[in-house]
């Protein structure tokens, strides 16, 4: 068995969340209403900015669409602002990673069965197709050129297993051998070897860097620069 995995990129996710569509799927999806409602209201609206340039600032500017970056709050926000991608990918019986802007539809394959194979694949490129019809109403746009493919299987199987290219709109994405998804690098194996030889080799030369100042710093000092 095998399977294909969609990593969908949502361009600037975080900047265009329309508040008033957020409100209303609070209400309608989530039954909040009253406080709980509000409180999100006062989170989000009447947030401004301003530049400063050599100490010059410019007028105040309101923040009408987006969500805090970096704040508490803001993965929550989108997560439940995106949450009917999840039920388009039920409706396609299309398995889903959903976690903030980060969107991954995944579907098991057969490829000794090629009507399975095919028919597949097909659902899932459906499947996308309404993802990004959902997208373009709710004012969020599906990058194409960060979107990545990738065909999951063991290593017996990887070797001869057909990966063709899914359609995106007018947009054909060829698979990749190995993708990054949430700071993670695996390969069609889910190895980790391409995430983990970076990680030793940095370690490694700053542990060199380290013993070569070993004679010179306390014992204290070097155990808080190991720890740094």
């Amino acid at each position: 068995m095998a399977s294909n995995s969609v990593l969908l990129d949502l361009s600037a996710a975080f900047d265009t969340v329309d508040h008033n569509v957020f409100f209303s799927r609070l209400k309608d999806k989530f039954g909040l209403s009253d406080r709980v409602l509000g409180w999100f209201r006062s989170y989000l609206e009447q947030r401004s900015q301003r530049v400063s340039v050599h100490g010059i600032l410019s007028g105040i500017h309101f923040v009408l669409p987006g969500v805090p970056q970096g704040s508490v709050l803001g993965p929550l926000i989108v997560t439940m602002y995106t949450r009917p991608l999840g039920i388009i990918a039920q409706g396609y019986g299309v398995k889903y990673h959903l976690y903030t802007d980060d969107t991954q539809p995944y579907i098991s394959l057969d490829p000794d069965n090629e009507l399975n194979f095919s028919s597949s694949l097909k659902n899932i490129e459906h499947c996308i197709a309404d993802i990004r019809l959902w997208m373009t109403h709710n004012l969020l746009k599906l990058n194409h050129n960060k979107t990545n493919i990738i065909y999951l299987s063991s290593a017996h199987c990887v070797k001869s297993l057909k990966t063709p290219a899914l359609q995106m709109g007018a947009s054909s994405i060829i698979p990749n051998v190995s993708v990054k998804h949430l700071g993670v690098t695996f390969d069609q194996c889910i190895n980790m070897h391409e995430h983990v030889t970076p990680v030793y080799q940095a370690a490694y030369y700053h542990l060199k860097n380290i013993h070569c100042l070993k004679a010179l710093l306390t014992q204290e000092s070097l155990v808080s620069v190991v720890h740094y």
